[in-house]
């Protein structure tokens, strides 16, 4: 999927080496590709952290980005947990 498609371009972004990953796999609909996407933008995300981060606002992006995958992290395994147990969710919201 290109950022293009949803409407961002890549030069549109105010740290394009992380954020072009990042908003790949928040925008990826495929599961088979979303863990892939995962990695890549945790990859990127790190790799920055790592280095010199431009400002505190960019620090602060970085930080809020890699909260934003660890929740897509999980809802994508709670999505293949719910495929493979279907009627699991539905006992624990009975109860």
């Amino acid at each position: 999927m290109s950022l293009s498609r949803a409407g961002a371009q890549v030069s549109d972004l105010k740290f394009p080496q992380w954020q072009a990953p990042y908003l790949r796999a928040l925008m990826e609909t495929e599961q088979a590709k979303l863990g892939v996407r995962l990695e890549s933008a945790q990859k990127a995300i790190l790799l920055r952290m790592k280095s010199t981060p431009e400002s505190q606002e960019e620090t602060q992006a970085l930080e809020d980005a890699l909260r934003g995958l660890s929740i897509l992290k999980r809802e994508r395994i709670e999505f293949q947990e719910s495929k493979l147990h279907p009627f699991r969710a539905i006992k624990t919201h009975m109860n």
